[in-house]
């Protein structure tokens, strides 16, 4: 009942804000909001998406290092063992 009640509120302080905006600037002051809106939404999403592309590239070349040094002590742990045989 509560999320009913907020988004009815949302609802009229946007044909609020839309009815001040128009009589403010005319028929483009409504227009101009929504068009940056939409550019921060956008940005917001570009923001988001690198971040996680940073984050799984940051993963996978940790798992890469991991393998390695792993992969290289193997190589060495043979290379010992034979050089003491």
């Amino acid at each position: 009942m509560q999320l009913y009640a907020h988004q009815k509120k949302i609802k009229q302080q946007e044909k609020e804000l839309r009815e001040l905006l128009m009589y403010t600037y005319g028929p483009t002051g409504y227009s101009e909001l929504v068009e940056l809106r939409r550019k921060i939404k956008e940005q917001r999403e570009k923001t988001i998406y690198a971040q996680a592309r940073r984050r799984k590239a940051f993963f996978w070349n940790t798992v890469q290092i991991i393998g390695i040094g792993v992969l290289g002590y193997g190589i060495y742990a043979i290379a010992s063992f034979l050089m003491s045989q």
